[in-house]
């Protein structure tokens, strides 16, 4: 359940922040909306269904930075680390940005390490297609975990409230959770396509997983854009009632 609205207005919820943050989702939407053109639609080198390794690789090494760049530097230098509500100082140093980088990068090893064993106990195979299986895995955490880091960082007290109690800030934070979810879920869900006996290219494991994933991210990101444009429609209503 995520926190109270009040709660979102003291991690950098004005109205100045909440449309920048509006403005960053949509951004985040395009890009990926046209990135599943390329992957799925599209007939070239990197269309997933052709040629899946190279394109799982590209996409999960691009939309990473992508990724680390809109949610770990533009959103925690603009709103001052306050989005996650966990303010620590005014100024933070070159080893402490050092060492958040590398606890962050360490999460991430061993978040994609947690999916790949995830996937051999739901049925990939342990010796065969291990190259696919890890590529997968790399891209199921660059979907889900990879925005959660960047935002949360290695916060021990956000994580427990973020994903213990599920309690994420009204805003920001329960955007990612949808993206996060909805990643997941749509992997899982694409991989009912695989024991079909429709006979189709796409039914080659990990491209159903893979897709499923991507257009439960893409969803995720629509409803975190729906989310916020409701916080500021809030927001507004609050505002006229107050004039009044």
């Amino acid at each position: 359940m995520a926190a109270s609205i009040d709660g979102s207005m003291r991690s950098g919820g004005s109205s100045f922040s909440l449309k920048f943050t509006i403005l960053g989702q949509v951004i985040v939407l395009l890009f990926t909306l046209l990135a599943n053109a390329i992957l799925v639609i599209l007939d070239s080198r990197f269309n997933l269904i052709q040629n899946a390794l190279y394109s799982m690789r590209t996409f999960s090494i691009v939309y990473g930075i992508f990724q680390c760049v809109l949610y770990g530097i533009v959103f925690r230098e603009k709103f001052d680390s306050d989005l996650v509500g966990y303010r620590t100082s005014n100024r933070v140093t070159v080893i402490g940005k050092i060492s958040r980088v590398i606890k962050c990068a360490l999460l991430f090893s061993l978040s994609c390490i947690i999916i790949h064993i995830v996937l051999i106990l739901f049925g990939a195979a342990v010796q065969e297609a291990v190259e696919e299986t890890s590529n997968l895995a790399i891209l199921l955490s660059t979907l889900s975990t990879l925005p959660c880091l960047c935002l949360l960082g290695g916060n021990g007290e956000a994580w427990n409230r973020f994903v213990i109690q599920r309690r994420p800030f009204v805003g920001l934070e329960t955007c990612v959770q949808y993206v996060a979810f909805c990643s997941l879920v749509g992997a899982w869900m694409g991989a009912f396509t695989i024991p079909l006996d429709w006979d189709r290219d796409w039914q080659v494991w990990p491209i159903p997983c893979a897709i499923g994933a991507l257009l439960g991210h893409t969803i995720g990101l629509l409803a975190g854009c729906l989310h916020l444009l409701s916080l500021m429609s809030k927001q507004n209503l609050k505002s006229k009632n107050k004039n009044f």
